[in-house]
């Protein structure tokens, strides 16, 4: 959970980044505080569709996620652009892969202040054509010629991607870390002949179904490929300046030294100048800003005045010797309370529930701590109690209402606050409503029964029965799914869903992020969640693991448990359709056996179904068994652990005793000896059974043997 600072003090003039020179419209680096783009950025960016506050700065770039559907934009220009040519560039990270057809996610657009009747310039990312694990960019002009580039892109790789418009022409020409404009390699260019005589003074970031996970940072829009990029008059080409997230210290505390690093195309990098202001002199005097470092490695360190706490943005700049500045800003909070211990809440109608937190405050400021409900009529109180580190916030359900609330926390210590939130979901429970243990004849599955349906992939290779298993087979491509025994589940409602996937891997993956071979399915189009998956990982041929993604493409964790083929294995995945969050376990023998939860961007959609899915990636793989109900215990029988002692002791004539509670015994324990105490392990001596113990008597003329009590 992601914490976002909030200041009683709000600074109310932003040091913006800037350039020398007139031809660059924006230079937008995206260092601003992590939260809603069009929080931490108000009057800059401004949502033009989809749902609000969705998009998000993380580390000081935009973060863009098909799982999400905000649409924003900035203004560059305030009358428009319709002649000659505009460039823009930006810096791009996929850290999750877009669907087959992909979508656009970058575009200019028209003077327009609500939804816009016209975008140019669409940049496209997907993985059409691209071998695995790989994506690609495609560019259109503007509604029609989506033309790709055919250069295969790694995701967690960095790419300078560099746009042109040219009305004149009306085509729009995309490049992957071009040298210079005229480069024609890694470049696909978009042709509309139908032109467009609109004024363009927008950038749009599009979050969309299809887009993958997007870092994107560094963005530049000018009239020249040198106000954009390097390669044209290095002159005019700006040095760069790396960025800084929020940094935080103790009051009068200095931060360390933070690293910085500076490049300029012809200036050498000794020679560029490095200075600091802040945005509250009283909190960091100017004067307090040093800088370090030699080269392109430099260095600040900040001190904060003594006996002061809040916030300042301070402002970096740095010139090279053509007259030539580029600018960063971060904030520094000083003194700031700390808060964790926050975790979700599962509960009943009417059934009370506490979270005990922690709080603490460096300077040992007097904390405030507050907590409120999204849905109060779901969350009809919520309270804090409790006094210095340790508070307890208490979360009082309705008596008849199912369904989900954030409850956001707030902690102040008069300088400054900071929010973070949990979620409470009021469970709903409707049993079992799929059990499926194929156990058809023989066949294609699709005419066994008229229960699974397809929704993708092709006939080519039908998933089949054989022997009461479903066979996923890895050079195969139907997708089908089967509805559940119960109306559509509703992100409302509060449901929380556990599917049991009983597997046999035939053959192992072979790719070490694998592909994904069962998933929930939603209402809408695409809606995947709670995705399984199986791949090698960097282990040895024929070993590989299970992940899991909330709702992406490629796996976002992995479950520790390291599995072979021809070993059956019980998959539980738990999905919570009111937020979106999945948990995996392998093999587990109760609810808190170790488990996994997906870390990628959850997105609730209404649920109707389960998936098995064919691709290359994951193996082969024969499925026995598929139950689904809205408990642990609908689908297995947790095992009630519980731990026995062996006591030892020393009688008279040398003889040691061990005892132990006979009732372990039916619980499946064994007493095992070893001449190791680390190795070597097999089933004692028979034991005697005295009343509710467990004896074993060993005489001293024995052999030195180590004991344990185990459950194999």
């Amino acid at each position: 959970m992601m914490l976002k600072p909030r200041f009683l003090g709000l600074l109310l003039t932003a040091l913006a980044p800037f350039v020398t020179h007139a031809e660059r419209f924006l230079n937008e680096p995206f260092d601003y505080a992590d939260g809603a783009t069009t929080s931490v950025a108000p009057g800059l960016w401004i949502n033009h569709s989809g749902v609000a506050e969705q998009s998000s700065i993380e580390s000081g770039a935009a973060f863009i996620t098909g799982a999400e559907a905000e649409d924003i934009n900035r203004t560059f220009s305030p009358t428009g652009i319709s002649t000659g040519q505009l460039f823009a560039s930006f810096d791009l990270t996929l850290t999750g892969l877009p669907s087959s057809g992909g979508a656009y996610f970058f575009h200019f657009k028209d003077t327009g202040t609500g939804a816009a009747s016209t975008f140019l310039g669409r940049v496209f990312a997907r993985t059409t054509g691209a071998a695995a694990d790989k994506y690609r960019l495609a560019i259109s002009f503007g509604t029609t010629a989506t033309v790709p580039i055919e250069k295969d892109l790694d995701l967690n790789a960095a790419y300078k991607v560099v746009l042109r418009l040219d009305f004149g022409a009306t085509n729009a020409t995309l490049w992957i870390n071009p040298a210079t404009e005229t480069t024609t390699s890694d470049r696909a260019v978009s042709t509309d002949t139908a032109g467009f005589g609109v004024g363009i003074s927008q950038i749009g970031l599009r979050q969309a179904t299809g887009i993958g996970n997007i870092r994107l940072d560094n963005l530049l829009v000018g009239t020249r490929f040198a106000d954009v990029a390097e390669g044209g008059n290095a002159a005019l080409n700006p040095p760069v300046l790396s960025t800084l997230p929020t940094q935080r210290t103790a009051a009068g505390v200095a931060t360390p030294a933070l690293t910085l690093t500076v490049a300029d195309g012809e200036t050498p990098v000794g020679d560029l100048v490095l200075t600091g202001v802040s945005g509250n002199e009283t909190l960091v005097p100017s004067a307090n800003i040093a800088f370090g470092g030699s080269g392109s490695d430099r260095t600040v360190t900040v001190r904060p005045a003594v006996g002061q706490q809040g916030i300042a943005r301070i402002a970096l700049t740095v010139r090279d010797t053509d007259g030539n500045s580029s600018s960063r800003s971060f904030d520094l909070i000083v003194g700031e309370p700390s808060l964790s211990g926050l975790a979700d809440l599962v509960t009943l109608p009417g059934n009370p529930t506490n979270l005990v937190v922690q709080v603490k405050d460096t300077e040992n400021d007097a904390l405030t701590v507050t907590a409120t409900a999204s849905n109060t009529e779901l969350l009809t109180a919520v309270a804090v109690a409790g006094s210095g580190n340790t508070r307890t916030i208490r979360v009082t359900p309705s008596d008849s209402a199912t369904g989900a609330s954030r409850v956001e926390v707030v902690v102040t210590d008069g300088f400054n606050s900071i929010t973070n939130s949990f979620n409470v979901t009021v469970a709903k429970t409707l049993g079992v409503i799929l059990n499926e243990p194929f156990d058809y004849p023989d066949g294609t599955l699709l005419n066994l029964t008229g229960l699974w349906i397809p929704h993708s992939g092709t006939n080519d290779g039908p998933v089949t029965v054989n022997g009461g298993k479903a066979q996923l087979i890895t050079t195969n491509r139907e997708d089908i799914n089967i509805t559940y025994n119960s109306p559509t589940v509703r992100i409302a409602d509060g449901v929380i869903l556990y599917a049991r996937v009983d597997v046999n891997f035939v053959s192992a993956p072979t790719s070490a992020n694998g592909s994904y071979f069962a998933h929930y399915l939603g209402t809408a189009g695409g809606s995947f969640r709670g995705r399984i998956f199986a791949g090698r990982r960097d282990l040895p041929a024929g070993q590989f693991q299970i992940g899991l993604a909330n709702n992406s493409a490629t796996a976002s964790v992995w479950h520790p448990t390291v599995l072979t083929t021809g070993e059956p294995v019980t998959i539980l995945v738990r999905y919570n359709v009111s937020t979106g969050i999945s948990t995996l376990w392998v093999n587990p023998s109760n609810e808190t056996s170790p488990s996994v939860t997906g870390t990628d961007s959850p997105f609730p959609n209404d649920m109707v179904s389960f998936a098995l899915r064919q691709d290359t990636g994951f193996g082969s793989l024969d499925v026995d068994a598929i139950k689904i109900g809205t408990a642990y215990s609908d689908v297995l029988t947790p095992v009630v652990l519980v731990d026995y002692s062996l006591a030892a002791s020393l009688s008279p004539d040398g003889s040691a005793r061990f005892t132990f509670p006979a009732s372990a015994l039916t619980s499946g324990f064994v007493l095992q000896a070893s001449s190791s105490p680390t190795s070597g392990w097999t089933a004692g001596p028979a034991v005697t059974t005295e009343g509710a113990n467990a004896i074993l008597v060993v005489p001293a003329s024995a052999a030195t043997q180590f004991y344990r009590l185990n459950r194999p």
